[in-house]
């Protein structure tokens, strides 16, 4: 899968752990798959997410779609159940992830 980015950047944000549990929830998952997938995404370990590394960790999903990373996400992701991500899918993620990052802003 080839992710792109059709988002604006927001470059000075962040998403806290708590934040990221709660996006996590409006797509269904829980909150032990948000807590795993943040993991994934905070590369750094500051306790953030920043723009940067979520779009980092959706280009390293798309590389690597075997991985656990990989199968979580787009599991999340696809939430219409077809077993693959839309670019609709990953739009509408990528949407809300950047709505959520501006709260930490």
């Amino acid at each position: 899968m080839t992710v792109q980015h059709s988002q604006a950047v927001n470059s000075g944000a962040a998403l806290s752990q708590s934040n990221f549990e709660t996006l996590v929830a409006k797509f269904g998952g829980t909150k032990a798959q948000a807590d795993e997938l943040f993991q994934y995404f905070d590369t750094n370990g500051g306790g953030l997410v920043s723009n940067g590394e979520f779009l980092d960790g959706l280009a390293n999903a798309s590389k690597d779609e075997g991985s656990v990373f990989s199968q979580s996400l787009f599991g999340l992701i696809d939430t219409d159940g077809s077993g693959s991500v839309s670019f609709s899918e990953l739009d509408t993620f990528e949407a809300t992830f950047i709505k959520a990052e501006k709260v930490e802003a």
